[in-house]
């Protein structure tokens, strides 16, 4: 069974890294940020990576995510639990 590696960033600071099967991907990835997810776009990842965050969380007052996976001061200030992955896996 393929799988696709991802890492969470918790709002509390801590990081789990997981594999998750792929036919599962989506429902998997909307279940760890509560929701509809959101690519975050931003020129601080690296080359071939992506942020992911739930589409409503500051509308639904998710509380801040402090980590530092983002330094661009064009991204919104990021709130929630957030899943940086492989670009490539989440076609």
């Amino acid at each position: 069974m393929d799988s696709v590696k991802i890492s969470i960033h918790k709002t509390d600071g801590t990081q789990l890294n997981l594999s998750i099967q792929r036919e599962r991907l989506l429902s998997s990835l909307q279940k760890i940020v509560g929701g509809p997810v959101e690519v975050v776009r931003t020129h601080s990842l690296k080359e071939g990576k992506i942020l992911l965050a739930n589409e409503n969380g500051r509308l639904l007052g998710l509380p801040p995510n402090l980590s530092d996976l983002t330094d661009d001061p064009r991204c919104p200030p990021l709130v929630g639990d957030l899943i940086l992955m492989d670009e490539k896996d989440f076609d």
